[in-house]
């Protein structure tokens, strides 16, 4: 309970009052008045047994001068003659005047002292009244000088506890005479402007390092021993979908979770870290907010000094591998136009001269010749293989063309021609057959003519190096139901079960161990590609017969593209049914 200085003063003063008037109440009392109530009682006892003794003395002497005169006593013994002769002697008459007198003396004095005592209560009543009239003045003078800086000073002080630094003690300049009180004043605002001052510097450092962390396009969260999120930025927030400065612990904001992520489902770095004493560690998770995407995590310890305790935590740098995807794709992409314009530099400039030499030949020798003339075969066939040649550049700046292009209708079939052109070589070369199956109408989706077909040269890549020689790799074409159903199926060895549910994660290579191992983002490409263009992609595969690719694409139309997701699609159709 509170209770202000101030009471506490008045307080204390006036139990001290009271408890000293009644100490001198009572000592007085005891010393003075019961005394002098004692000897009163005594004397007037002491009175009133002489005047009675008195009475009775003069009212027997007055009976016996009757009775004498009457002359009824005619003969008295000599003690009752010697009590007559004294009570008729003078001396006898003046002692008991005396005795009078000494008796009213005493009656006096006992009026003094009852006067005195009267006085004295008096006395002890004014005594009284200047006692309290000093104490009041002392608590003026106790509340201007000690309690009412006290007071400015505690509300300063509650002001700064609930973080307002700005307010100030006033000080009385045109004082004369300084006090501990007006020193202390002063200290305290110096140590107010001082913490103002550290505050100030320590909000802007904050500020500044929670801007420096920020800029960093990758997710960054601090987390202490008990999984509690201390530090995070903003790309951290957008990788979980919450709001800055959710005060969350890290299972809550990824996983959704009331506790920590289980082993046999998650790898913690805070976990391994603390348990295996690693100096780092690297895991892929998912994210609840985007169970789509795979994210790198880069973890690694960090101790504080804290009072010469060590404080734990760890610091983790979280990247969005769907950046590095997009990276490789334009990267590939930028590679395939930097290769085709050379090749064009190289090839046309070379080939387009000897083109132009044959084609001079013919004309000016050729003319009237026949066509059965072997030599004008031969040439025609030369002419013939070298244009073949040219189009080779041509169909590889077609595939790295209009990367930035807005969308429009792709014509898959056409794409696929392209693409497996471009890998015929390659496929013959290591006795693999390449076909490309035939529909009856036409496939169009609605996307990027190179983003589609960088997803099937990622697939036939990964199909011919799977595939072993006499193989067979073909691409089939189906349109059922506004969708556009696209197959890529291949001979191969096939996926073991246990790596089909990690094929599509970045940087997960099933050949890792083998001279064909890539980086691991060919799947990866593929399947964002796909998604990008509101598809849905699955595989099948059994070891030692083959994988198949399954592509479904809403199917673009002249009058109304199809932009429906296909996996939003099948669910409403199988809630239809």
């Amino acid at each position: 309970m509170f209770i202000s200085l101030n009471k506490k003063i008045l307080y204390t003063i006036a139990i001290f009052f009271i408890l000293t008037c009644a100490i001198f109440v009572y000592s007085f009392y005891i010393v003075y008045g019961q005394k002098f109530q004692e000897e009163g009682q005594l004397n007037l006892l002491n009175t009133r047994q002489f005047s009675e003794l008195n009475f009775e003395n003069v009212t027997l002497r007055q009976e016996l001068n009757t009775l004498l005169q009457k002359k009824e006593v005619t003969q008295l013994s000599p003690n009752v003659m010697e009590i007559l002769r004294y009570n008729q002697d003078p001396r006898s008459l003046n002692e008991i005047t005396t005795e009078h007198k000494r008796v009213e003396e005493i009656i006096r004095n006992y009026n003094s002292r009852y006067n005195s005592f009267a006085r004295a209560g008096k006395v002890t009543l004014i005594s009284t009244f200047l006692i309290i009239l000093l104490i009041i003045i002392l608590g003026i003078l106790l509340r201007k000088w000690i309690l009412e800086p006290i007071d400015k000073l505690s509300h300063i002080s509650d002001l700064a506890a609930a973080g307002n630094l700005s307010q100030r003690v006033e000080l009385n300049n045109n004082c004369l005479f300084e006090d501990e009180i007006d020193k202390l004043a002063q200290a305290f605002n110096q140590m107010l402007e001082n913490l103002n001052n550290s505050f100030n510097e320590i909000q802007q450092k904050e500020k500044f390092q929670q801007a420096l962390i920020n800029s960093i396009p990758d997710g960054i969260r601090v987390i202490d021993g008990d999984y509690n999120i201390i530090l995070a930025n903003n790309a951290y927030y957008k990788q979980i979908n919450a709001p800055a400065g959710s005060g969350l612990k890290c299972y809550e904001s990824c996983q959704n979770l009331t506790h920590p992520c289980p082993e046999s489902s998650f790898s913690c770095p805070l976990r391994e870290i603390r348990k295996n004493k690693k100096e780092s560690i690297k895991v892929i998770q998912q994210f609840r907010a985007f169970p789509n995407r795979h994210l790198s995590i880069n973890a690694a310890p960090l101790i504080i000094d804290d009072a010469g305790q060590d404080k734990f935590y760890i610091v983790e740098a979280i990247r969005d591998l769907s950046d590095d995807i997009k990276f490789s794709h334009q990267q590939k992409l930028s590679s395939l136009g930097f290769l085709s314009t050379s090749i064009a530099h190289e090839m046309k400039n070379s080939l387009g001269s000897i083109r132009m030499i044959i084609e001079n030949i013919l004309s000016k020798y050729y003319t009237n010749v026949p066509d059965n003339n072997e030599a004008k075969k031969y040439l025609i066939m030369i002419l013939e293989q070298i244009t073949a040649c040219l189009n080779i550049p041509e169909r590889l700046l077609k595939l790295a063309q209009n990367i930035h292009d807005s969308d429009g209708p792709v014509d898959c079939m056409a794409s696929a021609k392209e693409i497996a052109a471009l890998l015929d070589y390659e496929a013959k070369r290591k006795g693999i057959e390449l076909q490309i199956g035939k529909t009856g109408s036409k496939t169009y989706i609605l996307g990027n003519a190179s983003d589609f077909k960088m997803l099937l040269l990622n697939l036939l890549q990964n199909a011919i190096k799977a595939t072993g020689s006499e193989g067979k790799i073909k691409i089939t074409f189906q349109n059922s139901d506004n969708t556009a159903t696209i197959k890529v199926q291949d001979t191969g060895r096939g996926i073991p079960p246990q790596n089909l549910p990690h094929i599509f994660e970045p940087f997960y290579s099933e050949g890792q161990k083998d001279s064909q191992s890539g980086t691991g983002l060919g799947l990866a490409i593929a399947k964002s590609i796909v998604e990008k263009f509101h598809g849905n992609i699955s595989v099948k595969s059994k070891e030692g017969k083959g994988t198949v690719f399954t592509m479904e694409f809403p199917q673009y139309t002249e009058n109304k593209p199809e932009k429906t997701n296909i996996k939003s699609t099948k669910k409403a159709n199988s809630q239809k049914k």
